[in-house]
């Protein structure tokens, strides 16, 4: 498991390091950003990883597509990040059309 974490958090660091070495577009400074990025990060990390062990424990029957039967355990948690982070991209997108999701 740590290992897994580890693998996590390098990679997100490294992600964070190249997107402030080449950016799409010029950064305005930002004050806090960093510690807000990685804040939030570390929040998804965690929503994540107890969501997982939660899931596991409370309801190890309830499967939507029974991704143990076909893939790893790295292969399926690759693809809980990726539907995890689809998930919030577009959530992001919606707050910036609907202004009742910036009120949360």
């Amino acid at each position: 498991m740590l290992l897994g974490l580890g693998i996590i958090i390098c990679g997100l660091g490294c992600l964070m390091i190249l997107e402030r070495l080449f950016p799409d577009q010029p950064l305005a400074y930002v004050p806090g950003w960093w510690k807000r990025v990685l804040l939030i990060n570390f929040y998804q990390l965690i929503v994540v990883v107890v969501g997982t062990y939660t899931w596991e424990r409370w309801l190890p029957d309830a499967h939507l597509f029974h991704l143990r039967d076909f893939v790893s355990p790295l292969m399926g948690g690759i693809i809980a990040y990726l539907i995890h982070t689809w998930v919030f991209y577009w959530f992001h997108r919606a707050r910036h059309n609907v202004y009742f999701l910036w009120l949360w």
